[in-house]
């Protein structure tokens, strides 16, 4: 989700995936996805096929989450509130 609580898209200066990449590994991008999906306790690295022994759908997240890119590295808001909507 994007800051106001949307879907997010280019045209909210989403970052790609080659930015990703320079800054992250894919490992490490998993672990990420992962932890803030709730499959995972830690941000630890890891892949697609390490989490499917351990996958429920049950496991997952239900909260909204927002997600930052902080050059190099994606960070977590540390809140879980979704903030108002704000209609600039």
């Amino acid at each position: 989700m994007e800051e106001r609580g949307g879907k997010l898209a280019k045209f909210h200066a989403a970052v790609d995936t080659s930015a990703l990449r320079s800054g992250m590994s894919a490992r490490e991008i998993v672990g990420f996805l992962a932890a803030a999906a709730g499959l995972r306790p830690t941000e630890a690295p890891t892949t697609p096929a390490e989490l499917l022994p351990a996958f429920t759908w049950e496991s997952v997240s239900t909260t909204d989450r927002c997600v930052a890119w902080t050059a190099p590295k994606l960070t977590l808001r540390q809140d879980d509130a979704r903030p108002p909507d704000r209609r600039d």
